[in-house]
C-alpha cells in the first residue's frame, strides 16, 4: 500500500515516518484520504508532532 510513499518518506526518521503512516491510515479509515495531497499533510502533521515531542 505505500510503495509509492517511499520517495517521500526515504530521508525522514524513523519515528516520523511511523507516524506518518499512522496518520496516512487514520485518514484512510475515516474516508479523508486524498491522493498526494493527505501525505503531504501527514509529513507535515508529524513532522511538527515530532518535534513537539523532542523539546518538552
Amino acid at each position: 500500500m505505500y510503495k509509492h510513499f517511499t520517495k517521500e518518506l526515504d530521508s525522514l526518521d524513523p519515528i516520523i515516518k511511523e507516524r506518518v503512516f499512522e496518520i496516512i491510515e487514520s485518514l484512510i479509515i475515516k474516508g479523508k484520504y486524498i491522493e498526494g495531497e493527505s501525505l503531504e499533510q501527514a509529513i507535515i502533521n508529524a513532522k511538527e508532532w515530532y518535534y513537539d515531542l523532542i523539546e518538552e
